[in-house]
């Protein structure tokens, strides 16, 4: 069956517009770069930025409340944070979670943070949902998405799940001859 030029045409120019549109968001962070720095107000109206964490292994992790694979995925990033927290690393004192939400509703973003026991202190969402100013900084299109940084705010890996983040995180870490696993 043949194609109706106009549709070809169509076609060729909805492409030319998601390629130039991808180009343009292109600004997705990857491997090596040095970490977009976000700025946010604390509860007790503190102004932070992520680049206060520097000298830190950091994970910054997108997720939602309503993400069911996000969801999933937090028990490892709580025992990551557990095991790792006070770990010292080749250029790093210490492992810090850097949550950014893309929730809407804040009640149910709080509620997933105490129901999956995420208990560092970086929680932080504009509420805008894939409208967030965040996602579009470090150019997050699904999620979970996540960017580790070494302490230098250098983006090491991204998207370690699961066995994948614990294994990096002991790679990376000092060897002491006290150290246990």
């Amino acid at each position: 069956m043949k194609t109706p030029k106009h549709l070809l045409t169509i076609t060729l120019l909805v492409a030319c517009a998601v390629s130039t549109a991808a180009q343009v968001a292109g600004t997705a962070v990857k491997e090596g770069d040095i970490a977009p720095d976000m700025e946010f107000v604390l509860p007790d109206s503190t102004v932070m930025r992520l680049s206060d964490l520097r000298g830190k292994m950091v994970l910054v992790d997108f997720w939602a409340a309503w993400c069911k694979p996000c969801r999933r995925e937090n028990p490892n990033l709580v025992a990551a944070y557990e095991k790792y927290k006070d770990a010292r690393f080749a250029n790093a004192e210490g492992f810090e979670v850097f949550s950014v939400s893309l929730d809407m509703t804040d009640s149910l973003w709080r509620a997933a943070i105490a129901a999956d026991s995420l208990s560092w202190p970086y929680h932080i969402s504009d509420l805008k949902g894939w409208r967030s100013s965040y996602a579009q900084l470090y150019g997050v299109r699904s999620i979970p998405a996540s960017f580790l940084l070494d302490g230098e705010g250098r983006i090491v890996a991204t998207n370690l799940r699961g066995d994948r983040l614990d294994t990096f995180l002991k790679r990376k870490r000092r060897s002491s001859f006290f150290s246990r696993d």
